[in-house]
């Protein structure tokens, strides 16, 4: 502009700092999934590589992909140019983790809730192209360019048996990451804890997108693409723990449950918790007023 360039790219730059942490460390988790849509990026990945697109960022290329982050929202990445698509390569063409860019092949790709939300959405596109769904949207296509004198290739000829192929091969490669949905704390057997405080961990299926321990939904813990584990407190005596998951429709498909019984008295939380900072939104304005901090320090002995 005339004026010169008032453009802020402090959200840009923070993007490319979280995207650069090491995959497996505190400032990625803490950064990478507040930040960027995951679940969109690895749809919009998958749906890529799904039809060998292979010309775009995040496959064999760096271009043809476009970001978009909305106000008080996460970056989205946004395909463009559909250049190559369909028939390029092989229905079983192995190309799921061909990807040009080391950040996201290195780091990106293998942090395990990512790469999770990539396995599913590889999933649930595969799921789509099922031909009761996707055949009669060719065959009315078709039957509409003959109808305006256009006379592409028959459907029946070569892209079917592709989608057909590429479906059933995708399928194949979900099952081999897969996990049925238990829980695997002491087998899966109930069990008593002298301990209040303990960890329960299990296997989802990849279709699993989110998760509900007794009918409140919660944010698990993944450490590989199905494994799983969620520290949580125990009330006295007998605690059910029903676990339930739910695929991306919020529809239910599996659950599984345990009790876990605390054998010792509970710890009041009285005397436990203190309040030191109180962080807070101000008015505009108001400097330096984001938080308050307490000038007391808590000694929890007798004297």
């Amino acid at each position: 502009p005339m004026g010169g360039c008032n453009d802020d790219y402090t959200l840009f730059f923070k993007l490319v700092d979280g995207l650069n942490y090491p995959d497996q460390s505190s400032p990625f988790a803490s950064t990478a999934p507040e930040i960027i849509d995951y679940d969109e990026w690895m749809h919009t990945f998958a749906v890529q590589h799904v039809i060998n697109n292979w010309d775009s960022y995040g496959f064999n290329r760096g271009k043809n992909m476009s970001m978009y982050m909305p106000d008080d929202g996460q970056w989205q990445m946004i395909m463009w140019d559909l250049d190559h698509s369909h028939m390029t390569g092989s229905a079983s063409n192995n190309n799921l983790f061909s990807i040009n860019d080391s950040v996201l092949r290195n780091g990106f790709f293998n942090y395990p809730l990512f790469r999770r939300a990539y396995w599913r959405a590889i999933g649930e596109i595969a799921e789509a192209m099922e031909a009761s769904k996707i055949d009669p949207i060719m065959d009315a296509n078709y039957a509409a360019f003959q109808a305006n004198g256009i006379y592409p290739e028959d459907p029946n000829t070569n892209i079917k048996g592709w989608v057909s192929g590429r479906r059933s091969w995708l399928l194949g490669q979900v099952a081999i990451v897969d996990a049925p949905f238990e829980i695997t704390s002491n087998g899966g057997v109930d069990y008593s804890s002298g301990t209040q405080i303990v960890t329960i961990t299990g296997t989802a299926q990849v279709a699993v997108k989110t998760m509900r321990l007794n009918g409140v939904e919660i944010d698990v813990d993944f450490t590989s693409v199905t494994n799983w584990e969620l520290m949580l407190g125990l009330s006295e005596g007998d605690n059910l723990l029903l676990f339930e998951g739910y695929d991306f429709k919020g529809n239910l498909i599996a659950s599984d449950s345990i009790t876990v019984t605390f054998t010792d008295t509970a710890v009041s939380p009285l005397g436990q918790i203190v309040i030191n900072e109180i962080m807070y939104n101000t008015a505009d304005g108001v400097e330096q007023g984001e938080f308050v901090e307490n000038g007391f320090e808590y000694n929890s002995g007798e004297n």
